[in-house]
């Protein structure tokens, strides 16, 4: 016999109201799997508090940022991101993970 999913609402949901995002078009270094500063206007308390996804890419590639102890550390207004292919053509969304820049509801 097939079990039953449960329909039962969550008891509670955190909905934002407010948050931070910015599209950031970049073409990488010719040469591949190098530091590339991003410039943004996000204002986060935290600069390591920036969240990046790839939205478009001219071509199949990943990005990444070093997480050496003797990396550049992200600063207020530049995130360093590196791809795994030479001179890609990039938008990258950027947004803010941080708590501080969320004002949040809880509901039930």
């Amino acid at each position: 016999m097939a079990k039953q999913l449960s329909t039962q609402k969550r008891p509670s949901t955190l909905t934002t109201l407010t948050s931070q995002h910015q599209v950031v078009h970049a073409t990488f270094p010719a040469s591949a799997n190098t530091d590339l500063d991003i410039r943004h206007t996000l204002t986060p308390s935290d600069p390591e508090w920036v969240d990046y996804q790839v939205l478009k890419a001219d071509r199949a590639c990943c990005l990444y940022h070093d997480t050496s102890r003797t990396r550049k550390a992200w600063t207020k207004g530049v995130v360093y991101l590196r791809c795994n292919v030479a001179s890609a053509v990039v938008d990258v969304l950027l947004s803010v993970r941080d708590p501080a820049s969320y004002t949040a509801v809880w509901t039930t």
